[in-house]
């Protein structure tokens, strides 16, 4: 297992901080589902992720012309964790991999021998978490 670089951090740090700042800039507003109707068939969202899955860019498929839907989805996936069939900490980054540029992929994903693993990473997978 593998820390991720500085830069990979600094990175989803970043990314973060503009999926939140860009969240709020949406003025005072209340938004509200539309009522949901018996007759309506039309499907307008994925079905909830199945507890045993871990999100892909496939099963979300985020708008790519959306800023924020692919900031969203990259943070749900790059932040979805499951020790037991994931070896490492990064491997959450390769599966969101197709949402970056392929500069940022390289530089996110790249392998890092003799690099420790994050404390907590260590900690989550001796109890074999989804997170």
């Amino acid at each position: 297992m593998t820390m991720p670089s500085r830069a990979a951090i600094r990175a989803v740090g970043i990314a973060a901080a503009l999926t939140i700042a860009i969240g709020g800039c949406g003025g005072n507003e209340t938004r509200t589902a539309p009522p949901a109707t018996a007759t309506s068939s039309a499907k307008t969202s994925p079905d909830p992720i199945p507890a045993a899955a871990l999100p892909t860019v496939e099963f979300l498929q985020p708008d790519r012309h959306d800023p924020i839907a692919v900031a969203r989805a990259f943070l749900v996936i790059t932040y979805t964790r499951n020790t037991v069939t994931e070896p490492e900490y990064s491997a959450s980054l390769r599966r969101a991999a197709p949402l970056m540029t392929p500069a940022l992929a390289a530089e996110l994903t790249r392998p890092t021998p003799g690099v420790r693993p994050l404390s907590q990473w260590v900690q989550w997978s001796n109890a074999r978490l989804k997170v």
